[in-house]
């Protein structure tokens, strides 16, 4: 059985890295022609720094290890603007080299990025993007507040997405936005989390509040993780209606639902409640 899992596991895993390379390749197909047509600025740093430790991997005491560690971190900060295209790119690759325990040596990457393509003027977007940070695996392990100190708790996270979605207006000043998001997780070294891919589904509709207004949201969340055969899937739809009764004041009604299911629940709820929205003037001088 485990082996059946585990060959489950690899072939969707193997299935989800395919689907992101075709959605990368397809949504390049479009931008490209507007990334030579932006206006680019790149600007690369480095920095080094010497740190000595008397406990390197923050050891009980008795236990402790001193080591002399050589930091070196390259970066670069690309960022891209036009008419159609807007990416800003932040990257860090900080490498650590250890005096006294070579085999502590590692690189640990980061970076943050975004890409957003406005297919058709001000209806249909592409956005594009990923992170890669350092975290820890448990909260009971070491947590050193510098990346010199070397612990087994750390690995370092990543996140990919594609999202292609439209927005615009509807019916003079209402605002809609239906999205699409295909997100893929890496838990790189981590031993207790999996990688995963998330199906995101947003829908957004809001009138604006004169004297009534509406504003109606959904969202749905559908993820898969590697290894197992568990799934997650949450699904939650409001509708809010506004009652604007003076000009400071706003009574406000929501309903709807929230549905779970998982492999230990399933579980459906309404939603409803009531409040209000006060803007209160300045007091005038």
């Amino acid at each position: 059985m485990a082996q059946k899992l585990a060959h489950r596991g690899a072939g969707a895993a193997d299935a989800r890295r395919k689907q992101a390379v075709i959605a990368l390749a397809v949504a390049s197909m479009f931008v490209i022609p507007a990334a030579q047509a932006a206006k680019w600025t790149i600007t690369p740093s480095i920095r080094v720094q010497e740190t000595w430790t008397n406990n390197v991997s923050l050891s009980e005491d008795g236990e402790e290890d001193w080591d002399l560690i050589t930091e070196v971190e390259p970066g670069l900060y690309a960022r891209g603007q036009g008419d159609r295209l807007n990416f800003v790119l932040d990257y860090r690759a900080l490498g650590l080299l250890y005096l006294q325990d070579s085999d502590r040596n590692r690189v640990d990457h980061r970076f943050n990025g975004k890409l957003t393509y406005e297919a058709i003027n001000d209806f249909a977007y592409i956005d594009v993007g990923g992170t890669a940070t350092q975290q820890f695996e448990s909260a009971f392990g070491a947590m050193p507040i510098d990346d010199s100190s070397d612990t087994d708790n750390r690995y370092t996270a990543s996140s990919y997405y594609v999202a292609p979605y439209l927005r615009g207006r509807l019916f003079g000043d209402s605002t809609y936005l239906l999205r699409y998001s295909s997100i893929w997780t890496n838990a790189g070294q981590s031993s207790v989390l999996e990688d995963g891919h998330t199906n995101q589904y947003t829908g957004r509709f809001n009138t604006p509040i004169h004297t009534f207004g509406l504003a109606l949201t959904y969202d749905r969340n559908d993820t898969e993780y590697d290894g197992n055969s568990d799934e997650l899937s949450t699904e939650i739809a409001r509708a809010i209606g506004y009652w604007r009764i003076a000009p400071q004041f706003i009574l406000q009604a929501r309903g709807g639902y929230e549905e779970t299911e998982s492999l230990f629940t399933n579980r459906s709820e309404e939603i409803y409640g009531g409040g209000f929205l006060w803007y209160p003037r300045r007091a005038r001088r």
